[in-house]
This record gives structure tokens, sequence and C-alpha cells, in this order.
């Protein structure tokens, strides 16, 4: 029986991650492989990707079928009955196929279903195909528009999803679904609505807003719509009555009367995590939210936007009244003291600091090191070098209770690898993310050697330029408490490393490797 696995239909093919001769030198390889492979071998046009291999042995399943006729494969059904996650663009195969429900019935165990639909796709098609009730996840995805007709053909299915939890609209339309959605969302499962990237405007708003209270929704992301200060109004008038736990309007143009609406509302509302990034919310306009803080839920707030002085001791004041969880934000170094003094007697544990100066917060937070209370910190893109003063900052995690810290996207490559790696075994650290940050094998196989006695479970180094030899050199002493190591995205590691790779990692079956 095969492995469970996901894979991604697109447009009648499902796309593996090899080619025709890496599929033979596997099987040739692997003898134990080689009868799990024969139900695949009449698949054709493998594409390559040098990075990912046989999905027996790796957890991203994509491949292709030709013709329907590899349908009518008993081993392959049998293979499809273990897959737990689909991924499908439409059109699968055609309706009219003797296929076509077969292919449905043979995927009893799948508990996530996962279905796009593009500008291009057939309607009548996709109707007789969400009869099927099995979609758990649609999204609806246009680079050139889809009409108001269109859309509600698409729409008008929801009520025949029973299972469906997750609908996404992305990218453009010709005319916002906000009428079709307004009267098809309440006849839905629907609990995760995304709306992103489109033309969602204020009158959009509107119309979806008086729906909202008799849907399911409990998270809605509305980010780089077109919202503004109306559509603020109505989401704010009707946020009490509904649901709604997660909901983000970060960059939509929002002024102070839609913060002002918002605020007035949180009181009220269910929100425990809300995003207005983007909105150039600072000054006055964080002031309105700031001030009502401590009387709402919120336990997660994310403001990019740069903090002033005035709105530092504001925050300051109402943090320690607040539920805060989890703060994101944008903040210089001269802030630090005073904010990690406030941040101390609240129940803060995650913090990520949006700033251009990496060195100097990192310098501000080791000099303030005994107010550091959290369990989470990130810190990324922030062009931090770690050179210097700096380098106090990773001695200083030492006397933190951290357990968590993601400094990826930050240029301080092999040097400030292996610092971080000698103080590893001193302190609470569990998860680790440093990808894209300019390491080689030279830094990985220095820091593998100091983590030995660390309590390290999550490693991200992907997205660098460490190659196969390196990645087998690390798995050689892969340190005892790993769980999940992710490697993807280091364009040195050739195929035939791939495939070394592979047999190597199947000697550690309690650690998820993405690669």
């Amino acid at each position: 029986m095969l492995t469970k696995l996901p894979f991604h239909v697109f447009e009648n093919r499902i796309f593996y991650y090899l080619n025709g001769q890496d599929l033979y030198n596997i099987s040739m390889a692997n003898k134990e492989l080689r009868n799990r492979m024969k139900p695949l071998q009449t698949l054709a046009k493998f594409r390559v990707k040098p990075l990912d291999i046989w999905p027996v042995l790796h957890s991203s399943f994509k491949g292709e079928f030709p013709t329907d006729a590899a349908l009518s494969t008993p081993e392959l059904l049998e293979a499809l009955s273990e897959i737990s996650k689909i991924e499908w663009t439409f059109p699968v195969i055609a309706v009219d196929s003797p296929n076509y429900p077969v292919l449905y019935n043979y995927l009893p165990k799948a508990n996530s279903v996962h279905v796009t639909v593009t500008d291009k796709d057939n309607t009548a098609e996709l109707s007789n195909a969400f009869e099927r009730d099995m979609v758990t996840h649609l999204t609806i995805r246009s680079e050139n528009g889809i009409s108001a007709e269109r859309m509600d053909a698409i729409l008008s299915n929801l009520n025949k999803m029973s299972q469906l939890v997750e609908l996404n609209i992305l990218g453009k339309a010709s005319t916002c679904p906000a009428v079709s959605l307004q009267i098809y969302l309440p006849q839905s499962n629907v609990e995760f609505l995304n709306i992103v990237y489109s033309t969602v405007n204020s009158d959009d708003i509107s119309t979806l807003a008086t729906a909202l209270p008799t849907t399911k929704i409990k998270e809605l992301d509305l980010h780089a719509n077109m919202v503004g200060d109306a559509g603020s109004l109505a989401l704010a008038s009707v946020l009490p009555k509904t649901e709604i736990e997660w909901l983000n309007l970060s960059n939509n143009q929002i002024g102070i009367e839609g913060i002002k609406a918002l605020a007035a509302a949180l009181p009220h509302c269910k929100l425990k995590t809300l995003d207005l990034s983007g909105n150039g919310l600072f000054g006055s306009r964080l002031d309105e939210i700031l001030k009502v803080i401590h009387l709402s839920k919120l336990e997660t707030l994310e403001i990019f936007d740069y903090t002033d002085s005035t709105t530092m001791d504001l925050l300051n004041k109402n943090l320690p009244l607040s539920n805060l969880k989890s703060l994101v934000l944008g903040m210089e170094s001269e802030y630090i003291p005073d904010f990690l003094k406030a941040a101390s007697e609240t129940k803060l544990e995650d913090l990520t600091i949006h700033t251009s100066d990496g060195d100097s917060i990192a310098i501000k937070i080791a000099e303030n090191i005994h107010y550091f209370k959290v369990r989470r910190f990130a810190l990324h893109n922030a062009s931090l070098l770690l050179h210097d003063a700096a380098e106090r900052f990773i001695q200083s995690l030492k006397e933190t209770d951290l357990e968590e810290l993601d400094l990826h996207e930050n240029p301080f490559g092999n040097h400030g690898l292996i610092e971080l790696g000698k103080v590893l075994p001193f302190t609470n650290i569990k998860k680790l993310i440093v990808y894209a940050c300019e390491h080689s094998d030279r830094g990985l196989l220095e820091f593998s050697k100091y983590i030995k006695d660390s309590k390290l479970e999550h490693l991200d180094v992907s997205s660098d330029v460490i190659s196969g030899s390196g990645v087998l050199k690390f798995l050689q002493n892969l340190n005892p408490s790993l769980r999940y190591l992710r490697i993807q995205h280091n364009w040195n590691i050739d195929k035939e490393a791939s495939l070394q790779i592979a047999q190597v990692v199947r000697n550690y079956p309690s650690v998820k490797f993405d690669y």
C-alpha cells in the first residue's frame, strides 16, 4: 500500500517532480519500490524538478494522468484510495467519462479535497462535479476577470458542498460576487472566507456585510482590496452579530472614520485576531484601537506601520491591561526599552518586530533582556548582520525562556548561524527559522557540531546555497531531538544528491523532511 500522499491535478494532468529516466533509475535501484511503481509506469510526460523525488519517499505527491485510460488500472485506483489530501484544478477529466465517478468513488479516505477553478473552466462541468459531496476547500482564481453570471453559476453550488469549509476568491473579477455571496453563503457551511487582491470596494462590503450574521464565517480575509471607510463602517455595524474571530483588513485604504468604527465594535464582538497593517495606522488612527484594546477579546494585533513616540506611549500604557498574546508591529530601536518593560507585565507570548535596522533592535533587546519575556520572537527581513555589538543578542538568549526564534531573510550568513549554534544548547529554543540567510555548507556543518545537546526540534534552513553533499553530511550527525527539517529551494542540490537524501531520510521515521 502506498503511503498517504497529497497530489495535484492540473488540466487533466498530475505532475510528478521527476522525469521518466528518474522513475526508471529509482525503480531499478530499489527492488522494494519496483512493484509499487508498476501502476504508474503507463503515465507519461514526466516533468523535471530535481529537488523533489519519488513520492513514495516524499510527502509531496504530484503526478500526471495523460488519458482516462490510466484510471482503469486497478493498482492505481487502489493507490488513490490511500490518498488523504487532494488538490484539483478543473477540468480534471471529462464529465461524460466512465471513469469520472470511478475516480471519486476511489477516494473515500480523502479528508481534505482542494478544488481550484479558473476563468477558463466550463461551468456545466463544475456544477456536475460540485454535486460530489467531498470538496472541503474551493478556490476561484482569475487573472482576466470572471463575469457576474459565471461567478454566480459557480457560487450557486455552495449549498451542494456540505463538506466545504473554506472559500477563496483570488485576483480580479469583472464584477465582485458580493450579491451572489449574500445569497449563497448563508446556505453553506463555509467558515473561512478569503477575498484577496481583488476589486472589492466599500459597496461590495456593504452588500456582503448584510449576510455575515447569518453565516458560519469565523475567519474573514479581505486584505489588499478597497474596503475604505464606508466598507469598514458596514463591517463594524454587523461584527457584534457574527461569529467572526479572525479579520484581516490590511492594505485597504482605511482612514480615521473606518478605524473609529472598528474600534467602537471591538468591545462587543468575538474578534481575537485583527490585522490592520498598511492602512497608515499611526498617531491618532492607532490610538483609537489602543484606547479600547483592554475592553476587547483581542489576542493578536498586527500593525506593520511604524509607530511614533506618542503611539508607543499609549501602547505601553494599555498593553498591560489587554488580553494580547501576539503582537506584530513596526518599531525603531529607541522604543525598545520602554516597550519591553511594559510587555513584561502582560500576557504577551509572541512578538514580531518589523524594522530596517535589525542590529540596533538586537542591541537594545540584549541591553534589556531581563524584560524579554516572550516565548516566540521574529525579526525577519530586518537587515540583521549580527556583527560587533549585535552579537550580544545571541549570547543574551541564554537568559530568556524563548522557545521559537524566526530570523529569516536576514543576511547574517555562516557567521551568524554558527554563533546561534554555539548558544542553542544553553537555551530553551525548540524552533529555529533561518531560511534565506545566506548560509552555505560550511555554516550548516559547523552549526551541526554545536547543537547535539540542544532542545531543537524544528529547523528551517531552506532557500540558501547549501549543496546535496552538505545536507548528506548534516544528516549523518542529525540532532536526536529534531522532528522537522526544511531544506527546500537550496538550488545546489542536484538530482543525484536528491536520490541519496531520499534513501538517508528513510532512516529517520520520526523526522518530517521538506526538501
